[in-house]
């Protein structure tokens, strides 16, 4: 065999190694986060493991699904990869999604404002940075229209961690409160200071019945989905009784 041929070699062979560790800690990952939420009773499948020609992107980078029923309310969680397929990438994301039939009008959002997180000044650039981009601008990073912008009339929340975290956009007052009463307001400035990362904020909202709570990241690890999902029921769960 030439010798010029073993560098070559070697590296398929490195390639093909990283390769069959990555699904073992796939497989590894789907298996740990199966029986830890079959102990919950919740419903979980793992996303598909290879791409087959004529898939949509979204449906290659399925990492998982959760889905469960708590008080009546189905709920469902889909966890995405990044990926990269025929000059077409999808960005990473989570979302939490849960429909309310019951409420059919009105759309309530709030969106990301990065004004001031807590007060952490290690964050200072960066702030600066973000609040110079527009609400459309930043929809469009979680994969929004943005068409309905202009139809939504700005509110403000009675939690000042809500305010300087969230810009609140909503059809009307009352859908506004249905969103953020007192509960959900507590729990949502609990849920987003523990957040060490600016940019890893959720984006949520309300329309026309359809909660969607969605983390422009990859949800791997067993207790931060059930964090998301926990925090998606209470949010549920409040709006309903609002």
């Amino acid at each position: 065999m030439p010798m010029n041929y073993i560098p070559l070699i070697v590296m398929v062979l490195g390639l093909a190694a990283m390769a069959a560790v990555l699904i073992f800690k796939k497989k590894a990952g789907n298996s740990a986060r199966e029986n830890y939420f079959k102990q919950l009773g919740w419903e979980y499948q793992k996303g598909s493991s290879a791409h087959v020609i004529g898939d949509e992107i979204e449906k290659s980078s399925l990492n998982f699904t959760l889905k469960g029923k708590e008080d009546g309310i189905s709920w469902t969680i889909a966890s995405y990869l990044y990926m990269e397929i025929d000059n077409k990438s999808n960005k990473p994301f989570s979302i939490f999604n849960c429909v309310l039939p019951d409420i059919k009008k009105g759309t309530c959002i709030l969106i990301p404002a990065f004004k001031n997180q807590a007060g952490n000044n290690k964050n200072i650039e960066l702030l600066s940075y973000f609040s110079q981009i527009s609400n459309s601008d930043i929809l469009k990073k979680f994969g929004f229209n943005t068409d309905f912008i202009s139809s939504l009339a700005p509110f403000e929340a009675s939690s000042q961690v809500v305010n300087n975290s969230y810009n609140i956009l909503a059809t009307d007052n009352n859908i506004c409160k249905k969103v953020l009463g007192q509960e959900n307001e507590k729990n949502l400035a609990a849920y987003i200071q523990n957040i060490k990362i600016l940019t890893n904020m959720p984006l949520i909202s309300l329309d026309c019945g359809k909660l969607e709570i969605k983390l422009p990241f990859t949800l791997q690890k067993p207790e931060e989905t059930r964090k998301l999902a926990d925090f998606g029921i209470d949010f549920t769960r409040n709006i309903l009784k609002t």
